[in-house]
């Protein structure tokens, strides 16, 4: 760690290692400690209508929590959030670990360039038209379904829009760009 701390002083100097850590912590600060704090003071207090806030009935309260915590439904989505998350990280990691280690260990030259404009470009275009796309290639008679009744291993379209695989396939596929360059990095 110290050499770190000394090659960042010798390349870029005191007031420029300062100005970085100044803009990390004010990111910090202002986009993600305050934020939460203030979720974190929402869920302390009751849901009143605009004019009572602020009032003597707006004050802390564990309601909210108790509410969520004895609430079965609450509950299931929560787990249920746990577990799609759990599945949409190991999905995302169990694509991304192979490509990262390849760009890191095996391709060299020109081949790292253009693989990494590969996976960069699809990013460029909106994310809702990505997802959009998605649905396209996932609908009853999408590009998926004809090419499963084509290749004859379905004789009807299958609904792949509905259920739980779409939206981990659409979860891990909006991630997997935000997994692969830090594996990348840590292995090079």
């Amino acid at each position: 760690m110290r050499n770190f701390w000394n090659t960042a002083l010798r390349d870029l100097g005191k007031i420029g290692v300062a100005y970085i850590l100044i803009t990390v912590g004010v990111w910090l600060v202002f986009m993600i400690i305050i934020p939460q704090l203030i979720m974190f003071d929402y869920s302390l207090r009751p849901m009143l209508p605009l004019r009572e806030i602020g009032g003597p009935k707006d004050v802390w309260t564990l309601k909210n929590y108790m509410v969520f915590f004895s609430n079965r439904l609450h509950m299931a989505i929560f787990f249920k959030t746990i577990w799609s998350s759990i599945i949409v990280t190991s999905t995302a990691l169990a694509i991304c670990y192979p490509i990262a280690f390849y760009l890191a260990k095996v391709a060299r030259g020109a081949k790292v360039g253009l693989l990494m404009i590969g996976l960069i470009i699809p990013y460029w275009i909106n994310e809702l038209l990505r997802l959009f796309a998605w649905q396209i290639i996932l609908a009853d008679m999408g590009i998926l379904n004809q090419l499963l009744i084509f290749l004859g291993i379905i004789a009807d379209p299958i609904n792949f829009r509905m259920g739980n695989g779409a939206v981990i396939l659409g979860m891990t596929y909006a991630y997997i760009l935000f997994m692969v360059f830090p594996i990348y990095n840590v292995m090079e």
